[in-house]
């Protein structure tokens, strides 16, 4: 659309003749047509008066021309080079800041499937510790490691009756517990259960997948999509712009 062809439409929109339109705007007819034929060019203070008198803005205006050709006639025109100048420097603004977040959100992807696949926040390395049974109060934490022989005092003169009860509690109370911790906090962990009190004691590290790992890659990697679309877009926009 030419800025002509725009004076006349939006003239006929608002249901005014030449002579009305010339009128309001304090111009001749002949020249009014002259403009809604695109032969000549207003002044600043006359394309103000037409604009006023057809209740537009300079944006509405310019956003309503689209090609570059007709763009670049109205340059001529003071008002109207000096906003174009505005637009464009505010373009480059924004399609910095666009870039700029575009890069920023593939860098933070790419971070994020990493540490998902390094496993680096949420580790998959564990510390596995074992518990045999079930400890009664004041108990030996190695209760159900050593023998029952070991447990009570020879010279007691009811060693074997104790060393078969001995026996018989462990066994009763024997049922194993694995605890999986992200650190490493000793040989020993006496913990307090649902059961009653445990003695957990360290086996070996273990390696775990873990769920939220493979979240972080699936939406790191999604980012890095979103983000390549980014820099894809742009480039489509700035090349219809062109």
């Amino acid at each position: 659309m030419t800025l002509g062809t725009l004076i006349k439409q939006t003239r006929q929109e608002k249901q005014l003749s030449q002579p009305q339109l010339s009128e309001m705007a304090g111009i001749e007819q002949s020249y009014l047509s002259k403009l809604e034929n695109d032969k000549s060019l207003p002044s600043d203070e006359i394309l103000t008066s037409i604009l006023n008198a057809l209740d537009l803005t300079l944006t509405q205006l310019l956003d309503s021309i689209s090609s570059p050709a007709e763009l670049r006639r109205l340059q001529q025109v003071p008002l109207i080079s000096q906003r174009l100048v505005v637009n464009q420097r505010q373009s480059i603004k924004s399609r910095r800041i666009y870039l700029t977040l575009c890069a920023l959100l593939c860098a933070f992807a790419v971070a994020m499937f990493y540490a998902g696949y390094n496993g680096n926040i949420f580790t998959e390395t564990r510390y596995q510790y074992m518990s045999h049974g079930i400890l009664q109060d004041g108990e030996n934490p190695d209760v159900f490691t050593k023998s029952a022989h070991q447990l009570v005092n020879r010279n007691d003169p009811e060693f074997e009756s104790k060393v078969e009860n001995l026996r018989v509690s462990i066994e009763q109370r024997r049922f194993r517990d694995y605890l999986y911790l992200d650190e490493f906090v000793g040989d020993l962990l006496i913990r307090n259960s649902e059961d009653g009190r445990r003695a957990y004691h360290y086996r070996e590290p273990v390696q775990q997948e873990r769920t939220i790992n493979g979240w972080l890659q699936a939406v790191g990697v999604f980012l890095l999509v979103l983000s390549l679309l980014g820099f894809l877009l742009e480039r489509r926009l700035i090349r219809h712009h062109v």
